[in-house]
């Protein structure tokens, strides 16, 4: 991974470099991406948060992270997370999940779930390859065929924490 790289939570200035990567992951094209990132960049939510990978003079990579609507069940989601084409299989993918998973600790979540595409093998190669596994398939979840692969990751117990519930 270039050490170039920097991980900061995001900024709004960060917008014109993320539409580019979330196109690609929108169904809606451009201007889904644009409502997506109006809903990211905008004040957040108690428990939501949105990280960058900047390199350069602009972000590279997003991670959008949200807790469960139950704080109880102390679990949360990778809601969102983006590669520009030109860093893809790189590493960045994986530094910003790990980037959720150390977040997740830090949060005193049991669980992280992520969805993608059935189709998408590399985003299930990299989130196998990290500790989730498949819980299942969600049919049509996005439109007719195309399903989702829902995956969680169960938060591994700080050392020296009670892990009562």
């Amino acid at each position: 991974m270039d050490s170039a790289v920097r991980l900061r939570p995001a900024r709004p200035d960060d917008r014109p470099h993320l539409v580019p990567p979330l196109t690609e992951l929108c169904a809606g094209g451009a201007e889904e991406a644009e409502r997506v990132l109006d809903e990211l960049l905008a004040p957040a939510s108690p428990g939501h948060e949105v990280w960058v990978a900047a390199a350069g003079r602009g972000a590279v990579g997003l991670l959008a992270l949200a807790p469960s609507s139950r704080p109880e069940f102390r679990v949360g989601s990778v809601d969102w997370i983006a590669v520009a084409a030109s860093w893809r299989r790189k590493g960045l993918g994986r530094l910003l999940l790990e980037l959720g998973q150390r977040r997740a600790r830090e949060l005193g979540w049991r669980q992280l779930h992520v969805c993608t595409f059935h189709t998408n093998r590399a985003s299930l190669h990299l989130y196998i390859a990290c500790g989730f596994y498949p819980l299942g398939l969600l049919p049509d979840y996005a439109g007719p065929g195309l399903h989702y692969v829902e995956l969680c990751w169960p938060v591994p117990p700080q050392e020296g924490l009670d892990s009562a519930p």
